[in-house]
């Protein structure tokens, strides 16, 4: 089951909050190589409040990069 946030996005309801704060996740993304013809894209979590700066690694996909924000504490 997911939900609409403030802004529009759909967020999962199984994402918890930054086990350091208690703030909620931003899904963020990067595009490497996207001149070539196989860019890849790659997720993590980041923590919204920005004096906390919790975050994770890159992640081949949405559903990994939850599950690994999920179990860090």
């Amino acid at each position: 089951m997911s939900f609409i946030d403030i802004k529009g996005r759909k967020r999962d309801d199984r994402l918890l909050a930054c086990p350091f704060c208690g703030s909620q996740p931003e899904l963020k993304t990067k595009i490497l190589n996207s001149e070539s013809s196989h860019p890849t894209t790659l997720f993590w979590y980041q923590c919204s409040n920005s004096r906390c700066n919790g975050s994770q690694m890159w992640n081949k996909s949405v559903e990994a990069a939850l599950e690994n924000w999920n179990r860090r504490a």
